[in-house]
């Protein structure tokens, strides 16, 4: 949500990706625009360094239950008809391969004054809406990137977690003639790294790390561990638990899979929301054995009608537990 504080009520100094715990105000609406308005200062940050990793999105896809969401947009095109970013509030439009919707600056930010980029550019930035009219915010000079030089993470397959029987792990990389390099022992890898060229089996206990090198451009390092018991009868090794994996791939077009563990045998439903919390796809009501399974989703309703693109859940049932993750459908 976005915080507004007009009237200086915080004066606790805090840096960028602070934790801030009991902070008390008031809710308000500003042409749309939901903002939370401090009545106290809260103090000292309670936590530092937090990891805020942008949700990959189009200009299409965004909607109001999107505010104040940090995400990345591809190939985005500013209009450079001011040459420069102004030092005031201003609104340029920025377009996507989906859609064009207004990106408005900050004032005095880092980029005001330098150049507008006259070339396509990756770009993290605020969600915001004004009236009816989504828009977008980029925060500082290192939110705008060369598509180039803008190396995404390797993605997994499967999702961390518990698995009883061996799989093939496929990694793949978002960026075009990118390579990746991987460890299996947890160590970080490097240019030196094992190439992937093919799909690795995993049947035992594993930590797979992954990186992305363009030329002499690397990503991030990307990281999933695997457990798998070392046998039923060994009371040390890891019990196997029931959880809601993840899905992969995800973001994804039109399809993903779902994957989750059983403890032991037993009903299972797996539903599937929209974003307004209606039902979308029951795409498991019945019984299944213990381990780990996977289910597919082929993007459809109920009624067998393709589903739009947009942020869904996907809720596992089973016994007493019950948990719920979110995905994205791209199209």
């Amino acid at each position: 949500i976005v915080m507004d504080d007009p009237s200086g009520v915080i004066t606790t100094q805090y840096s960028l990706n602070d934790g801030i715990t009991g902070i008390v105000g008031t809710l308000g609406d500003y042409a749309n625009l939901i903002q939370f308005t401090p009545v106290m200062d809260p103090g000292p940050a309670t936590s530092s360094d937090n990891v805020v990793i942008p949700e990959l999105r189009t200009l299409a896809s965004l909607i109001p239950a999107d505010q104040a969401k940090l995400i990345k947009v591809l190939d985005v095109t500013i209009d450079a008809t001011l040459v420069n970013f102004p030092a005031t509030a201003t609104n340029i439009n920025a377009t996507d391969p989906t859609a064009t919707l207004t990106l408005r600056t900050f004032p005095n930010a880092e980029y005001s004054d330098t150049p507008i980029p006259a070339s396509a550019v990756n770009l993290i930035c605020l969600v915001g809406q004004y009236n009816d009219g989504m828009q977008i915010s980029p925060r500082f000079l290192a939110d705008f990137s060369d598509p180039a030089t803008d190396i995404e993470a390797p993605v997994f397959s499967h999702p961390s977690g518990s698995y009883n029987e061996p799989f093939d792990l496929i990694i793949t990389c978002a960026t075009p003639g990118a390579e990746i390099r991987y460890t299996l022992d947890g160590s970080e890898p490097d240019l030196d790294s094992t190439l992937y060229s093919s799909p690795i089996t995993i049947s035992e206990t594993t930590t797979v790390k992954a990186i992305a090198y363009l030329g002499s451009y690397a990503s991030q390092v990307n990281t999933a561990e695997y457990v798998f018991p070392t046998s039923v009868d060994d009371p040390g090794a890891p019990a196997l638990q029931t959880a809601l994996l993840g899905n992969y791939p995800n973001p994804f077009n039109p399809s993903t899979s779902i994957v989750f563990s059983l403890k032991e045998a037993g009903p299972v439903r797996i539903d599937i929301f929209n974003l307004k919390g209606q039902l979308v796809r029951v795409l498991l009501d019945g019984s299944l054995p213990a381990g780990t399974q996977t289910l597919h989703w082929d993007g459809r309703d109920n009624a067998g009608n393709e589903a739009g693109s947009g942020i869904y859940s996907y809720r596992l049932t089973s016994g007493s537990y019950s948990n719920t993750k979110k995905m994205l459908m791209l199209k």
